[in-house]
């Protein structure tokens, strides 16, 4: 990135013009002051933002969410500081302020996740004809945040402009300057130098912001004026303007709701923070049946609050007297004030919980945006009728709506010209809340308006399947260790995929068992959630999309509402559903999970039989289309019937020279394919050969179908067969050669499912991205292990994977705890072997030594030699890689459970403290040639001398590079 001039303070830019002084609104005194950014600082800010955003946009999508996510760890970190400086500027009480900043956090997390997975589309025209549209960074974007809740919204706009590749400009409100300057020093070092600056100053700054022309968007919340005069100025720079303005928020009060939890509710909306919410409650109609004890409980959670003596004060008196103001104009209109209504003496800007009657429509309370503690309420005689004073609001953020009725929610929901409607309930909902224009909710949207369309059309078919070369296919190919580039590279290379197979909706319908029915011994499941997720190939396909593959779906369904709802999934997800027939005389397969506690007690399957021939015809034809330009198609064949000879026939004769992965309960169909490889799990694999595996271990599975591989390839004519054996693993089969195993990493039991999927998906990406097979398959297993350990049905982004890789690069663990964690194995009855090296620059040698290593036993435990100790053993230019780097590749494999590392020159004394079954070396020596070996005969275990892979070592491979020309002649 570009370095930023001297004269800009990282994070922070007011450095000249005039002053803005802040005191304390809960007793006056001064909190300090903060300079006013000058035109200089802010022309300076706007070229660096601008200079730095084309190298900002061109990172990995998953590399800027690892940043955005550090951002949140920063933030956590310095929490008890910003609190205590959100309550001396605005009053805000710290347990708030504090909630805020978490709230904060937890938005960057979120933004962090879903920022890679928003991509283009694709939309084909011709057989040959693609057009995509892609989605790209805006450019500079400034973000005017308000006072209120000065964390947690500016961390929404934040992580959604940052995440997506725009750099920012940041200026907080001149009410909480030293939050807001704070708030960038400790976000600002996360990035690099001018990504982030963060401008001090009043509507001055902002005013001399929107003059820039090289401002390409701004975002504002805060006042519905404020952000008028924006969207103005705006017209003439032509910059895009993002707003969330306008309060006013109503809640509706229903006759069937209990009025007394109905109150709290409303003293919850109307109070918290002393009113300064922009989403507050700030007009009450409630229905005249509850409307006394609705009131009388009302005032009671007003009177608590003002008698608390903790009460936040409003930020300034400007407002406060803004509010009173419009209290004292309800008053002198017939409102009755039935608690607080009053400005109390003492310093401070303190105004009390007021509950104010007998208000209209007519009143500046009613009317108009207020910021205080006021809760004014009128009367009604029907839901209907307060459904339509609510409407009548001029503001469009928010509404809530208290009933119990579902009929009444949803008329709501239609009538209501909001952002948010909020049922039962007066706080929540997606981070980027509501939005103005009226009935705008962004969420999650916030990313895709932190971007720009464009389209880009591809005539193709010469270069179909073609993704061999560049810089983006080498580095992939050359790929042999895991590390966080490896998912991130993949997700920029995106190679397209089409999944073909039978897809299917999951539903997770979860509640609580308190009891058991009285006509049969059977627990009733009180439910309490319904979730739903893509199933089968749509899984699959789910999980390539979250993995940054350009992918096409082609299945079939009904035109039911599970139909309906699997294709909405699909679409958010990014995934290209033109290939997905609907017919009328299908129904949409379903698998719902009922479950009770932590536990799934039954499965609800539903599905036809074999679907009619019209529909699989209607399914083949769809194929050539999705295979144009594909890079890989994976089969996903469950036995629906769907996948017949038609389809099989289509894909044969279309896919041409894309990879193809076939994961079938029965792969011998698809054997007319040659596919390059298959997935059957262990019991599949058992069919093939006829013979029964219901209690074999993991090791007896891999040697059984290891010994018989010639069978598995003559019945799948595959050019590979990976064998999945749940949690434990994987072995991949070549025609020739030592298999190769991963280990699934130990996950807590949950009620998942689709890990399969997962791996399929992930395995397939990697290797039509250019990536090694072992490679490819140890990163599908990384994948797997990430879904494994949730609930439900889920994907691994890429993200995710950035997020388990890098956990792995600390993997380095001190004796001490290396120890306490082999006691706790050793009590399980697992064997524990070692082995040691250096283990420098990882090559095939390696990870099939280490392979070989695991299959000792059940734990395998790597000691690294220390930096130290290599340069002792192999001279002061080793090693290539620090022990940091060695250790994250060698812990990303999947044999590998620990990593150690010692300083000495040999690992006697670890041994002893070890106290190994096995230990492992390799060499072409004998044990007794060993320093080690009396050692650890002497502690209980056995010398394994391991096989020498000729013509392969750490050494030879510097050497190579060496000595390698310094311009590459081709990519593999």
């Amino acid at each position: 990135m570009t370095s930023e001039p001297e004269t800009m303070t990282r994070g922070s830019a007011a450095e000249q013009g005039s002053s803005i002084t802040i005191v304390d609104p809960r007793d006056g005194s001064e909190v300090g002051t903060v300079e006013r950014a000058g035109r200089e600082q802010v022309a300076l800010a706007v070229r660096l933002a601008q200079s730095v955003q084309p190298e900002w946009a061109a990172l990995a999508p998953a590399e800027r969410a690892q940043m955005v996510k550090a951002a949140a760890g920063a933030l956590r970190a310095d929490a008890d500081h910003l609190a205590e400086l959100n309550s001396r500027e605005t009053g805000r009480p710290r347990e708030e302020a504090l909630a805020g900043i978490e709230t904060g956090a937890a938005t960057l997390e979120q933004y962090a996740e879903v920022g890679p997975l928003h991509r283009g589309h694709s939309l084909r025209g011709s057989v040959l004809a693609s057009d995509y549209t892609l989605s790209e960074p805006r450019g500079v974007a400034v973000l005017l945040t308000p006072w209120n809740d000065p964390v947690a919204v500016a961390s929404g706009l934040l992580g959604a402009a940052l995440v997506t590749g725009n750099t920012v400009i940041h200026k907080p409100s001149e009410r909480c300057p030293h939050l807001g300057r704070l708030l960038g020093d400790i976000l600002s070092p996360c990035f690099p130098a001018g990504v982030l600056t963060t401008l001090t100053g009043g509507a001055d700054v902002g005013g001399m912001l929107l003059t820039e022309g090289a401002v390409d968007v701004f975002a504002h919340v805060g006042s519905s004026a404020a952000g008028a005069r924006i969207a103005r100025a705006a017209v003439l720079t032509g910059a895009h303007v993002i707003r969330e303005n306008g309060g006013n928020d109503p809640l509706l009060v229903d006759s069937d709701v209990d009025p007394v939890w109905a109150a709290e509710q409303a003293a919850i909306g109307a109070f918290s923070n002393s009113g300064q919410i922009c989403t507050a409650v700030e007009r009450i109609y409630v229905h005249e049946a509850i409307a006394d004890d609705f009131c009388r409980a009302l005032a009671g959670e007003a009177r608590k609050r003002n008698e608390s003596g903790i009460f936040a004060p409003l930020v300034d008196r400007r407002l406060r007297e803004t509010v009173h103001g419009q209290v004292r104009d309800a008053l002198n209109r017939g409102a009755e004030a039935v608690e607080g209504g009053a400005i109390p003496d003492g310093p401070g800007a303190h105004y009390p919980a007021t509950v104010l009657l007998n208000c209209s429509d007519q009143m500046d309370i009613m009317s108009q945006e207020s910021f205080g503690p006021v809760a004014p309420v009128q009367r009604v005689g029907s839901f209907d009728e307060g459904l339509e004073l609510a409407a009548s609001g001029r503001y469009g953020l928010a509404a809530n709506i208290l009933t119990g009725s579902i009929g009444n929610a949803q008329k709501a929901v239609a009538a209501l010209k909001v952002g948010t409607v909020k049922v039962n309930a007066v706080f929540g909902g997606a981070p980027g809340g509501s939005a103005q224009p009226r009935r705008e909710s962004r969420g999650r949207l916030r990313v895709r308006a932190g971007t720009a369309g464009r389209v880009l059309h591809r005539q193709g078919g010469a270069h179909r399947g073609a993704r061999k070369g560049g810089t983006a296919m080498t580095a992939l190919s050359e790929a042999r260790g895991l590390t966080e580039w490896v998912p991130a590279e993949l997700a920029r290379v995106a190679p397209v995929v089409t999944v073909v197979g039978d897809v299917m909706l999951d539903g997770w319908w979860s509640g609580s068992i308190e009891r058991f029915c009285r006509e049969a011994p059977a627990p009733v499941v009180d439910l309490k959630r319904r979730e739903y997720a893509p199933g089968g190939a749509a899984n699959t396909a789910m999980n390539l999309a979250a993995l940054g593959a350009r992918v096409r779906l082609v299945g079939l369904i009904g035109t039911d509402d599970a139909g309906a709802r699997l294709r909405i999934l699909l679409d958010d997800a990014g995934v290209d559903t033109s290939g997905l027939v609907t017919a009328a005389e299908v129904r949409t397969t379903t698998k719902n999970r009922i479950i009770g506690g932590d536990q799934v007690m039954l499965r609800l399957d539903d599905q036809d039989g074999e679907p009619p021939a019209g529909a699989v015809a209607a399914m083949a034809a769809a194929v050539p289309a999705a295979l144009s330009g594909s890079a890989a198609v994976v089969v996903c064949d469950y036995g629906s019937g769907a996948l017949g000879p038609a389809v099989r026939e289509a894909v044969r004769e279309h896919s041409g020279g894309a990879l193809t992965v076939v994961d079938a309960h029965d792969p011998c169909p698809w054997s007319e394919l040659a596919p390059a490889i298959v997935t059957p799990n262990a019991q599949e694999a058992a069919r093939l050969l006829g013979v029964s595996l219901p209690t074999a271990a993991a090791d007896d599975r891999a040697a059984l179908v290891t010994e018989r591989r010639e069978e598995l390839f003559a019945a799948t004519q595959a050019g590979a067969v990976v064998v999945t054996l749940d949690r434990d693993g994987t072995v991949l089969l070549a025609p020739e050669g030592q298999a190769h195993r991963t280990w699934a990493r130990p996950a807590s039991e949950k009620q998942a499912s689709g890990a399969g999927d997962t791996f399929v998906a992930c395995l397939t990406a990697a290797r039509a991205a250019g990536m090694p097979m072992t490679a490819a398959l140890d990163l599908a297993q990384a994948a797997a292990d990430v879904v494994v350990g949730r609930p439900g049905t889920s994907v691994c982004s890429t993200s995710d994977l950035v997020q388990y890789l890098g956990g792995l690069s600390s993997a380095v663990l001190p004796l001490d705890e290396l120890l306490a964690r082999v006691a706790a194995e050793r009590e399980q009855g697992r064997g524990i072997v070692l082995t040691n090296g250096c283990f420098d620059v990882l090559h095939r040698g390696h990870t099939r030594y280490l392979t070989q290593a695991k299959q000792l036993g059940d734990v395998l435990v790597v000691a690294l030699n220390g930096d130290d100790s290599v340069r002792r053993l192999k001279g002061p230019d080793r090693p290539i890689n620090t022990l940091a780097d060695r250790a994250g590749v060698i812990a990303a494999l999947s044999c590998v459970d620990y990593v150690t590392a010692f300083d000495t020159d040999t690992p006697v004394p670890l041994i002893e403290a070890l106290r190994p079954d096995v230990y492992a070396k390799g060499g072409d020596y004998s044990s007794q040639m060993l320093e080690e070996a009396p050692v650890v005969e002497r502690c209980g275990g056995v010398v394994r001398i391991l096989d020498y892979v000729p013509e392969r070592s750490t050494t030879a491979v510097v050497e190579k590079i060496r000595t390698a020309p310094a311009t590459p002649t081709s990519a593999p």
